[in-house]
């Protein structure tokens, strides 16, 4: 991670007969936000009600040891 932003390389390969015949390589670039930077950006954009549930549990609050924080809202 560099400046908050991960590089993730994604590799896909299309088979046939069991041999690959196309090989595609992707590089996405994910930029990491605090949850208050995050809270931040969406209110000034005019974003509300803001919610945040815990990832992969849309029933949950998340907690500070959660890595990945899902929000809800409207414009």
């Amino acid at each position: 991670m560099q400046d908050d932003i991960y590089i993730i390389l994604y590799k896909y390969e299309l088979m046939e007969t069991e041999k690959i015949i196309h090989t595609e390589i992707e590089e996405l670039r994910v930029k990491i936000y605090e949850q208050d930077q995050m809270m931040e950006m969406l209110k000034s954009v005019g974003f509300k009600p803001i919610r945040t549930l815990k990832a992969f549990e849309q029933s949950s609050t998340p907690t500070e040891q959660d890595e990945s924080i899902v929000y809800e809202c409207r414009k």
